[in-house]
């Protein structure tokens, strides 16, 4: 939006207030961030649950009896921390995290296979 603006003025006036006006905006938001930072609402961080997630779907991995384990339909219904504990076995430390948890890496999961289809368009696109 503000680069329409940008082109209008650079045809009309010139490069000086086309380059000028973006930089006075973007000047002022540290200032309007600063001086509203007693409306954020600030919460310490909590890490990466990326590392979670590689330890949920190793965890699977190792309880899978397929070879192929995201074809197992049990795959994601075994790593729960319910059915750990339903099991016997112990839940890991690091197993912080309830069911909807997994069913949202799951999901994640499940999403990421639309890019995998990513690179082959680009490069059919880009006629490499």
């Amino acid at each position: 939006m503000l680069s329409n603006y940008a082109n209008v003025i650079q045809h009309f006036v010139g490069f000086w207030l086309s380059y000028t006006l973006p930089t006075i905006c973007y000047l002022l938001c540290p200032i309007i961030l600063i001086t509203m930072k007693k409306h954020y609402k600030l919460s310490p961080p909590t890490g990466s649950v990326m590392g979670k997630a590689f330890k949920l779907i190793g965890l699977g991995i190792k309880k899978s009896p397929r070879k192929n384990t995201f074809k197992d339909d049990g795959f994601w219904d075994r790593i729960k921390p319910s059915a750990l504990r339903a099991s016997g076995e112990s839940v890991p430390d690091w197993m912080t995290f309830d069911d909807a948890w997994v069913d949202e890496v799951k999901r994640g999961i499940l999403a990421c296979k639309v890019f995998l289809w990513y690179p082959l368009y680009w490069l059919a696109y880009n006629q490499v």
